[in-house]
């Protein structure tokens, strides 16, 4: 255990620490708790969103806010714990510039207490303590449960009737650009006491980081398409037919190469193409929708699900399926040209594993970016991953004058226009500025240092998601930094085809089903019923996959089992929670 408070009395350079591996905790203690629902903000297909009627019950705004003028925190100290950096390469001491500047412009004084190992025991342990000495601000990588212990034992302020006098650019974020987050981060008692530790600006920006740097997009053989005069696939039933030319051309290749049968890098993001609205099972999301007249439903034991279920079992029986544990085999196999089609973000960029079949001698042979799929029904999706158990919360040490602050800091460093951009480019002056046109743009040497000369990264100069603190991502600031690098010769540009195909998958994507919080009694009934149900789901429908269960003799006999084991009352339970959710 390593635990170090900072004042900033003591130098900025001093380290704290190497960063801890961040751990994954989508889903942690809280089976099935973000769902999928088909909903699309600004790009919506299907109707205008119903996770906006949130925003129409809620007090909306004035139109315009103030200025990002620093509130005047003269004599205020505010007490933060926390862990140690997002980047692997930074520690916290990196980020005190940026935080020098927020006391120079405000006049607060940051203590800081960093925790680098054992993180949530040690914080947990400390706000079970006694009110002396206690926090302002908390952060936790934890699962809802624990949040809603917190809440419910009085740890944490709610801060919703505080928010637009002493925050109103966080009170603008949740209710003008992300109600959905709002209604994420509502209690059962309809208080909010948690602020999401990283979250996109808008559902636009959400769906932008597809567009422009993909997510796992899948990759095929353009060279042995265009040889065997197959055309890029479109359909379910296009791909199929690729990955058996593939195999009939040269039986050395493994057609399709996947990570795992269970993970989204696998065969079960074509359920999507079925419409079954499955995102990842690291986020819980197990096969549970919401339709569009807002009614829950488990799709793991419809018709779509059997057909999706039947088609991938074709195609592991046909042998056009394998992988692999080997790390090594995972990163260089398709190097070797033994693969027809694989995942990019399992062995890095497209261009990078194109490079790697010219370094190993693969005469002409390359991979292209696969568009999205659509099923047989004409379905299209790809459901984001979504999860706000990592947060940060106000601690209620009954001052209410101090809350204020620390609220109207928070709103200033983290959710105005300078505290958004400063987040990423570091700090305001040294880093970065505004043009003559009011765009935020990295100055010379800060380029040259990162870019050029690459003697420093950004997350070691203060910026760049380096900050274990609520950071609001701006695609545009994202891009603007992509065609930075592409300048200064550190990245290549993706190619019109690349970039069509990413907003392809950007068109595809859906919002999972959300986030939220649960009553006691709802928890129960998923915890007592779908910890087992779920897992007997995923076993199934791994077993009818390999081939191990004969799918149209069993299949009847799993739907029945699912329902004989209460699900009806666990979408129930899901039912009640969305409703409220949806502000019904």
């Amino acid at each position: 255990m390593k635990s170090i408070t900072i004042q900033w009395g003591q130098e900025n350079e001093q380290r704290v620490g190497r960063h801890e591996e961040r751990r994954s905790n989508h889903g942690c203690g809280q089976p099935a708790r973000t769902r999928k629902k088909e909903r699309k903000i600004g790009k919506m297909k299907k109707g205008i969103a119903m996770l906006l009627t949130l925003a129409l019950l809620l007090t909306v705004l004035p139109a315009a806010l103030a200025e990002d003028n620093a509130p005047d925190l003269k004599g205020t100290t505010i007490r933060i714990l926390s862990e140690d950096c997002f980047s692997s390469d930074a520690s916290w001491a990196n980020i005190l510039p940026l935080y020098a500047k927020v006391e120079a412009d405000t006049g607060v004084k940051l203590d800081w207490e960093i925790i680098t190992s054992d993180y949530t025991n040690i914080m947990l342990t400390r706000l079970a303590g006694s009110a002396d000495g206690s926090p302002d601000i908390v952060q936790l990588n934890t699962d809802a449960g624990t949040w809603a212990k917190l809440i419910e034992d009085g740890v944490l302020v709610n801060i919703k009737e505080l928010m637009d006098e002493n925050a109103p650019h966080l009170a603008q974020f949740f209710r003008e650009k992300r109600p959905d987050i709002m209604g994420s981060m509502t209690y059962v008692d309809g208080g909010i006491y948690t602020i999401p530790d990283a979250a996109y600006e808008t559902v636009e920006d959400f769906y932008g980081k597809l567009a422009t740097s993909g997510d796992n997009i899948l990759m095929y053989r353009a060279d042995l398409a265009e040889k065997l005069n197959i055309e890029e696939p479109k359909t379910i039933e296009d791909l199929h037919k690729m990955l058996l030319a593939f195999k009939a051309y040269d039986a050395s290749i493994i057609p399709l190469h996947i990570w795992n049968y269970t993970s989204w890098q696998s065969i079960r993001v074509f359920a999507n193409c079925y419409g079954l609205k499955w995102a990842n099972p690291n986020t819980g999301s197990n096969f549970f929708r919401a339709n569009d007249d807002g009614t829950v439903e488990f799709t793991a034991i419809t018709d779509e699900a059997k057909a999706w279920v039947k088609e991938m079992a074709t195609w592991v029986s046909e042998d056009l399926v394998s992988t692999t544990v080997n790390a090594e085999d995972k990163m260089g196999l398709p190097g070797t040209g033994k693969v027809g089609v694989c995942y990019v973000g399992n062995y890095g960029t497209m261009q990078e594993l194109n490079k790697l079949l010219e370094d190993n001698g693969v005469e002409g042979a390359y991979f292209k970016a696969l568009p999205w799929l659509t099923g047989p029904n004409g379905e299209k999706g790809i459901g984001t991953r979504v999860s706000f158990e990592n947060a940060i919360g106000i601690v209620d040490n009954g001052d209410t004058e101090q809350i204020k602050k620390v609220l109207q800091y928070i709103d200033y460093t983290y959710f105005t226009d300078e505290g958004i951009v400063s987040q990423a480019l570091g700090v305001q002056g040294v880093n970065w500025d505004y043009d003559a046109d009011g765009q935020p743009r990295l100055n010379d040497e800060t380029i040259q240092a990162w870019y050029v000369d690459k003697t420093s990264s950004l997350q070691k100069m203060g910026g760049n998601g380096h900050c274990r603190m609520p950071q609001v991502y701006r695609q545009s600031l994202r891009e603007y930094m992509d065609q930075v690098a592409i300048e200064a010769g550190a990245k290549k540009a993706k190619t019109e085809e690349e970039l069509k195909v990413c907003q392809d998958w950007a068109d595809a994507a859906f919002l999972s089903y959300p986030f939220m919080y649960y009553t006691a009694e709802e928890q129960a009934v998923i915890d007592d019923i779908f910890g087992d149900l779920g897992t007997y789901v995923n076993e199934m429908i791994n077993r009818f996959v390999l081939g191990e269960l004969d799918i149209d003799e069993n299949w009847d006999e799993f739907v029945s089992n699912v329902k004989a084991m209460n699900i009806d009352t666990v979408v129930a339970a899901y039912q009640s929670a969305y409703d409220r959710y949806l502000g019904k």
